[in-house]
């Protein structure tokens, strides 16, 4: 149950962390349903919401998030070594992916 998680744990901190962004408007509008859904739960006074992009990023999608938000453009921001699927990062890639962010959370 997420909200007793929160309230249990109190973050000060959130990162939400995009694993595809739909390309087609269905699937479009499917996500940001469900991020609007989600963005209650895991924000209020004192937490700050962070948004990771995935690592590959659909032509044309960029994520969709609230202006006040920061957004971490994983795709356009680190070249990330992938693993026999093409897809997900080695563990190397996570690493690096890992060390991008606590820097640029920093």
């Amino acid at each position: 149950d997420l909200p007793a998680k929160m309230a249990a744990f109190r973050p000060t901190l959130v990162a939400v962390a995009l694993d595809v962004v739909a390309s087609d408007a269905a699937g479009k509008a499917n996500q940001a349903a469900a991020l609007k859904a989600l963005l209650p739960a895991i924000s209020g006074p004192g937490i700050e919401v962070v948004w990771i992009g995935p690592p590959t990023v659909p032509a044309g999608g960029n994520g969709r998030r609230e202006p006040s938000q920061r957004y971490f453009p994983t795709a356009a921001a680190l070249k990330l070594p992938r693993g026999p699927d093409g897809v997900q990062p080695t563990v190397a890639g996570f690493a690096g992916w890992a060390g991008a962010l606590w820097q640029w959370l920093s």
